[in-house]
């Protein structure tokens, strides 16, 4: 069923949308003249363990739903079924809006064996045409399969494609069931070619292996000694097609009537990543308590108005972010008045600030997640974690040092101002969602 689609001007928005070569918790830095060159590896020695893992990160740009994830399940095929089939490891793939993943991992194995399997994505498909176009029948299955797993999957689907109209994340990474029957092999090819080359990818290794003998296991996949040839690490930029207001009734009947309401704004200034990352989330915490300054005490505790709601804010770039909203009403409480409710309970939490004993407060259990930066092993592990994510949506990965002196630039007045904008004007897409009839 096609969605019901109401847009209207936001002209007045009422709450309105590196590392070295050793990524070491001590910051270590890489000579100057090979500082670009060693931002495309990763390696994180351990001498505690004999499992070792292999990260391959390869950016693309979405034109065609559905494609570079076809091309993610053909090259994965071609370069490991033969390795995995003698159950010599573990190795999988993923992809999302801007990188394809692979990664292979095995207990007692050599570096040189590893890199050279997971290596092998960057070969020319190798797949008989039959057994490559068969292979849509399985992401067929792995559709089906995610819309039984997750009933909102193809809600949100719609939802991201009207909020990042565009912009390569608009592009579904799945597609749509006619979508994933018209993939073609002659276009995987083409864009395999494009987009597989070991200049641009970057790469990532855990585990007992030594930093020398990581690089010299990519030398001979064709790592290069510059980066000359190889574009910067560098997250596709994003702008929201313009500030409007649109919304959206979508009849599922399997779930619940509940609303999805998120707003992507632009900010006044731009601010390093994870800087804004962070305040992101600090704000996405404040609004989400109960504590004065947050939502829920308007929305759950005094007024009745939502029976449940999640919230998170995050960044999308240094210049953009983005808050979600997802709500089911109280008894007797309709989905228009649950959005309105939320609307200005945002502003007047823009308006009224933050208090600061709430901020300090939830500033203390946000700084729960970061490690003790004391513990080598422990710090580390979070860098690590923290590489994979960030490769993983095509940015560069920060080193300790800026994640030690975050907590100092988290101050009330920047969650403030980051919440006055986010309550501003920006492109916001409303959701009503639930059984037919349900969403009126």
């Amino acid at each position: 069923m096609r969605p019901e689609v109401t847009r209207t001007a936001s002209a007045l928005a009422v709450a309105a949308l590196v590392l070295g070569v050793a990524c070491l918790p001590t910051g270590a830095r890489p000579d100057s003249s090979t500082a670009r060159e060693a931002s495309r590896l990763h390696v994180f020695p351990r001498d505690d363990t004999d499992r070792l893992d292999v990260h391959v990160f390869v950016p693309y740009r979405a034109e065609v739903p559905g494609l570079a994830h076809y091309v993610e399940h053909l090259a994965w095929l071609s370069a490991t079924r033969d390795w995995a089939s003698n159950r010599r490891g573990r190795t999988g793939a993923w992809t999302n809006a801007h990188t394809i993943h692979y990664w292979i991992s095995a207990q007692g194995g050599s570096v040189d064996e590893l890199v050279e399997t997971i290596g092998r994505v960057f070969d020319p498909i190798a797949l008989a045409e039959q057994f490559a176009l068969s292979e849509r029948e399985i992401i067929l299955r792995e559709y089906r399969q995610k819309e039984v797993e997750d009933p909102w999957y193809r809600t949100f689907e719609q939802i991201n494609v009207e909020l990042n109209s565009g912009s390569p994340a608009a592009i579904p990474v799945l597609g749509e069931p006619e979508d994933i029957k018209a993939l073609d092999l002659l276009q995987a090819r083409k864009l395999h070619a494009q987009t597989h080359l070991v200049s641009n990818a970057a790469f990532l290794v855990d585990g007992n292996v030594s930093e020398e003998a990581a690089l010299r296991a990519l030398r001979k996949l064709g790592f290069p000694r510059n980066s000359e040839n190889g574009d910067a690490i560098d997250h596709p930029g994003f702008s929201p097609a313009s500030s409007e207001r649109i919304e959206l009734r979508l009849a599922r009947e399997t779930l619940t009537p509940h609303v999805i309401w998120r707003r992507v704004v632009r900010l006044n200034e731009k601010t390093p990543y994870e800087v804004l990352a962070s305040r992101a989330e600090l704000l996405g915490m404040i609004l989400s308590a109960s504590r004065p300054g947050g939502l829920a005490k308007a929305l759950q505790f005094d007024q009745g108005i939502a029976r449940s709601f999640s919230l998170w804010v995050h960044a999308i770039d240094g210049r953009h972010a983005e808050l979600s909203f997802v709500a089911h009403p109280d008894p007797g409480v309709t989905l228009q008045g649950l959005v309105e409710a939320f609307e200005q309970a945002l502003a007047q939490a823009a308006r009224s600030g933050i208090p600061q004993a709430t901020h300090d407060r939830v500033l203390r259990r946000h700084a729960r997640q970061w490690p003790d930066w004391e513990d080598e092993a422990e710090a580390s592990e979070y860098m690590k974690t923290l590489a994979i994510a960030r490769l993983s949506e095509w940015r560069q990965p920060p080193d300790a040092e800026t994640m030690r002196n975050l907590h100092g630039q988290l101050p009330l007045s920047a969650i403030d101002e980051l919440l006055r904008q986010i309550a501003g004007e920006g492109r916001t897409v409303v959701a009503f969602v639930g059984p037919e009839g349900a969403t009126e």
